[in-house]
């Protein structure tokens, strides 16, 4: 029986570290999104990796999340984000 490597696209991973340091910055959705300029809706496609990121709003969530852009799109430390 072989196993099989679950491969996630980098929109996948990008949302789901968006996701994580948007509930540790303490907000919804819906209020990222207002500071994008962008719907509810297409925020959360974004963090669903159904969407892709504009560089411009890549600035704006690490502004707003306090961290670098950098470190949205690094690998992260799994113990520091544990939710």
């Amino acid at each position: 029986m072989t196993r099989q490597l679950k491969i996630e696209s980098f929109d996948v991973l990008l949302g789901r570290r968006l996701k994580q340091f948007r509930k540790i910055a303490g907000f919804t959705q819906a209020q990222a999104a207002q500071r994008l300029g962008l719907s509810r809706p297409q925020y959360c496609n974004i963090e669903l990796g159904r969407s892709g990121l504009l560089c411009a709003h890549l600035w704006k969530l690490a502004e707003l999340y306090g961290v670098s852009s950098d470190t949205l799109l690094s690998r992260i430390d799994r113990d520091w984000l544990k939710l």
